[in-house]
């Protein structure tokens, strides 16, 4: 299995929790609206948004494989065979 690296797509382990610290600090005094990439981070299996000053997630950013990693960023790796 391969993963290209580039454009935000995460290779690494995914980060699975439903409380991130820095985006519930990011949501407190924004009553509605998206969370940004960079304060949820790109890893996250969570798609998050902040509604009524609270961090909440939309539901998943990414299919999750049964190791932790994000299915769609791995892909087969073709090597031909002599």
């Amino acid at each position: 299995m391969a993963c290209f690296v580039g454009a935000n797509l995460p290779c690494g382990k995914l980060d699975r929790r439903a409380v991130i610290p820095a985006i519930a600090r990011w949501c407190r005094g924004r009553p509605d609206g998206l969370v940004p990439a960079n304060v949820s981070g790109h890893a996250s299996v969570w798609r998050w948004a902040c509604s009524a000053d609270r961090a909440v997630h939309l539901g998943a950013a990414w299919q999750v494989d049964r190791r932790g990693f994000a299915r769609e960023t791995w892909k087969p790796l073709d090597v031909p065979h002599d």
